[in-house]
């Protein structure tokens, strides 16, 4: 357990275990302590701020008996109390789990039992469904509420306040549990992907050289911060002290009012939020020239998206590829040509190349340049997944993240994804790729999204269903979108059932959710 400090001088820093995350927000704390933190709309806080104030809640926590090798959960949107949170459990070393607030009642329930938190800080709005909730946690000791809290719940200001400045934290490895960030569960029921202090320090490190960060960034997070995307960048932006501006979610107005207004240099979006916020009817009126990279993944750019924001923003964009589990693959601002060579433009459909640090080899080609299973190393790998020694047994080997994409590399060690293993077409005994065909669908200039589906067939077992947003006014019907695609791809691999929709279902990364597609796809009947 912690112990009551000694003595510090006026205004002298608390410490930090060495090789911890909360020593990351020590330095940034020392050495940048009057610039800004973290910045949200009803609330900013410095690096100096931030700091003291997760002193204040780990002492809360250690008051409270909370300890390491327990585990607290959090469930809110983007908000200051996030940031304050993480820095609490970075200092403290207890492992944290935050919570993704899409949710069901019923999956978070699932999470909760396999995780089994002693506490859990949620926002007021989610006070209705904890209440269901906590009976049933047998281990979840202390609710703590930001905002109005309930009668059964410990108010978080109330909280902070009663604590001490701060504890003496004993030291721990730099191997210790960090948090568990759970995945989608898109093939199957979500898995908690254990993190280490050195593994997410590794990540902010590896961040920082995708996006070129400094302490003079100004980034801007409107990914969740439950998410390994928008935490990804949340630990770049602190390993390199710069600062940080974050939303509640995707308002594509107020990106462009805070990117003109606070002069933000970097930027997390998923492909889909691009093309909106390039689509906005007042994207012209604001002055976005601080904007020096627009960081994107869950997708590569389909291209008319690309030549937009390449015309509109200049050489901006950088992508990245990587699961909860791994980080991976960049490919940089330099390769995102339309005008250059045929390797060029074909560059722009992969995922790119691994930066220092990560390795990919594929495994199970039939030969060089063939696909196989997309495997991946690094240090900012996560080390098992929480609870299932099973699921860590298949996924890892020897170091090598079994990533369950199917890829292969060219000449140049470019990375093309041409499906998830289980997302594999097999028709007429064909394998067919639906990143293939979807790559086939994005080149007509009037599909604004697709994704593409197996669907059963009597005849040949699985037949290609393409799902299609069309762009604003167009009238493509599905006779253009196959004539379209037979002049791309091979015969066997066109949709042979084209269908429309107003929108396709997202997960928080922003990449489309095929599962829950499939799932209305079954719910609307055979006749779709």
């Amino acid at each position: 357990m912690p112990s009551m400090p000694e003595k510090r001088e006026d205004g002298a820093l608390p410490p930090a275990v060495a090789g911890s995350l909360g020593e990351t927000l020590r330095l940034n704390a020392r050495h940048f302590g009057r610039s800004l933190g973290v910045s949200a709309p009803e609330r900013t806080l410095s690096h100096a701020d931030l700091y003291r104030r997760g002193h204040r809640i780990a002492a809360g926590l250690a008051a409270l008996g909370v300890d390491r090798g327990q585990r607290i959960a959090m469930l809110a949107m983007n908000c200051v109390e996030m940031l304050e949170i993480y820095a609490a459990a970075e200092i403290s070393g207890i492992a944290i789990v935050p919570l993704n607030f899409r949710l069901s009642p019923a999956e978070h329930a699932v999470i909760l039992r396999d995780c089994r938190p002693v506490l859990l800080f949620f926002e007021d709005q989610y006070a209705e469904m904890i209440a269901g909730l906590r009976g049933a946690i047998d281990t979840l000791a202390h609710c703590i509420a930001i905002g109005s809290a309930p009668h059964w719940a410990i108010p978080f200001e109330d909280f902070v306040a009663g604590a001490a400045e701060a504890v003496d934290w004993p030291p721990f490895g730099d191997d210790a549990l960090a948090c568990i960030l759970y995945t989608s569960g898109t093939t199957g029921a979500p898995k908690g992907c254990m993190h280490s202090h050195r593994g997410f320090r590794a990540l902010g490190a590896l961040m920082t050289a995708k996006m070129g960060l400094t302490a003079s960034d100004r980034g801007l997070v409107t990914m969740p911060l439950f998410h390994m995307g928008g935490k990804a960048v949340q630990l770049g932006l602190h390993w390199s002290g710069g600062e940080m501006f974050i939303q509640r979610g995707f308002d594509p107005l107020a990106v462009l009012e805070t990117i003109a207004r606070e002069r933000i240099t970097v930027a997390h979006m998923a492909p889909t939020m691009i093309q909106t916020l390039l689509e906005h009817p007042d994207f012209d009126a604001f002055d976005l020239s601080s904007l020096r990279v627009i960081f994107y993944s869950a997708a590569p750019m389909p291209e008319p998206v690309l030549r937009r924001g390449l015309e509109k923003l200049g050489p901006v964009f950088i992508q990245s590829y990587g699961q909860t589990e791994i980080t991976g693959t960049v490919l940089p601002a330099r390769c995102h040509r339309l005008d250059g060579a045929e390797a060029d433009r074909r560059h722009l459909t992969s995922v790119g190349v691994p930066p220092r640090g990560v390795e990919v080899r594929i495994d199970g080609a039939e030969r060089a340049g063939a696909p196989g299973e997309v495997l991946m190393r690094s240090p900012a790998a996560m080390t098992g997944y929480w609870n299932n020694p099973a699921a860590t047994r298949d996924t890892m080997r020897d170091g090598w993240v079994r990533t369950g994409d199917i890829g292969l590399l060219d000449e140049e060690g470019f990375l093309f994804l041409v499906d998830r293993k289980k997302d594999v077409i097999i028709s007429g005994g064909e394998n067919i790729y639906s990143r293939e065909v979807e790559n086939a669908l994005y080149a007509h200039p009037e599909v604004s999204e697709a994704a593409v589906i197996g669907v059963a067939d009597a005849q040949w077992g699985e037949a290609v269903c393409a799902i299609i947003v069309r762009e604003p006014g167009s009238s493509l019907d599905a006779a253009a979108v196959i004539d379209h695609c037979r002049t791309l791809i091979a015969g066997y691999k066109r949709p042979r059932r084209v269908e429309f929709a107003d929108a396709l279902p997202k997960l928080p990364s922003g990449k489309i959710d095929k599962k829950a597609l499939r799932r209305m796809r079954a719910a609307a009947g055979p006749s779709h």
